[in-house]
């Protein structure tokens, strides 16, 4: 298995704490099944903000 490197563990931390409000040291199995969450509610978000904005100027997202 690969080690996750410094800089991915800490962005999918701040991705755990926005969306989940969880802080802590996580094992890896945890951590994966919170990062996988987190950037679900990531991807859906950006996904409604586009929307929202296509929608503000008149168009469709897509």
């Amino acid at each position: 298995m690969e080690e996750i490197d410094n800089n991915s563990f800490t962005a999918g931390r701040l991705l755990i704490k926005k969306h989940l409000q969880r802080e802590s040291d996580f094992e890896l199995e945890e951590f994966a099944e919170l990062y996988a969450q987190a950037l679900w509610l990531e991807r859906r978000e950006m996904d409604l903000m586009a929307a929202a904005i296509a929608k503000a100027f008149g168009g469709d997202k897509e």
